[in-house]
């Protein structure tokens, strides 16, 4: 009796660290896995930490889109690049990279949930992870200057909004398709665009989807 007694402990026992060991463990396969980097400065003692907020476009965490295609934003890793040269000066840089969006490759399927609610989502998400014992920057790019905005920004040093949105989006586009006929009939389409399914919104990177949520 006191061995099935013993033999019941021990199983509950297991049980008990089981759970408490998946309670405690990183949840593979959940919604907000993505690429993160942090590196630090080349100096002894850093100046700060800079976070880099991501543009529109569906990069990496080397700020590179993972396509084989002939186009710049294909072959150069900017956000890469960029931490390279602020390590150098005594920065230690944070970037990410955008959900389903690896390091040579995306998931489409994966990147379509992106819509405004999910890229705050993921942004609130980074932020918890950034250092908070030195003085911070954050550095927004592109649609990101859009997002910045929803940041306890009373924490931080400086605010850089590099390319940032200061008009309508349908302005922008136009503006961008004034030599192109079909570009432009695809903009003129924003006067509904909240009726709009995310997926008719002009490419795969839904950027503006995004400005309309």
């Amino acid at each position: 009796m006191l061995r099935t007694t013993f033999q019941k402990l021990t199983t509950l026992a297991l049980i008990i660290l089981g759970v408490s060991f998946l309670s405690c463990s990183p949840k593979l396969g959940t919604e907000m896995e993505y690429d993160f980097i942090l590196t630090k400065s080349d100096l002894d003692h850093s100046k700060g930490t800079i976070l880099i907020i991501q543009g529109a476009a569906p990069t990496n965490v080397d700020g590179r889109i993972p396509v084989d295609a002939d186009i710049i934003y294909a072959k150069k890793s900017f956000n890469k690049n960029l931490a390279d040269d602020l390590n150098k000066l005594g920065w230690d840089v944070v970037r990410y990279g955008k959900y389903g969006v690896y390091l040579n490759k995306i998931d489409w399927d994966k990147y379509r949930k992106t819509d405004l609610n999910f890229t705050l989502k993921q942004l609130r998400d980074v932020w918890q992870r950034v250092p908070s014992d030195k003085p911070l920057i954050v550095l927004a790019l592109s649609e990101g200057t859009l997002h910045a905005g929803h940041l306890p920004l009373q924490d931080t040093k400086a605010l850089i909004l590099l390319g940032a949105i200061a008009t309508n989006i349908k302005d922008v586009y136009l503006n961008k398709a004034k030599d192109d006929e079909e570009l432009k009939k695809r903009t003129e389409k924003l006067e509904s665009a909240h009726d709009m399914k995310r997926d008719e919104m002009f490419d795969k990177s839904w950027p503006a989807g995004r400005v309309v949520d």
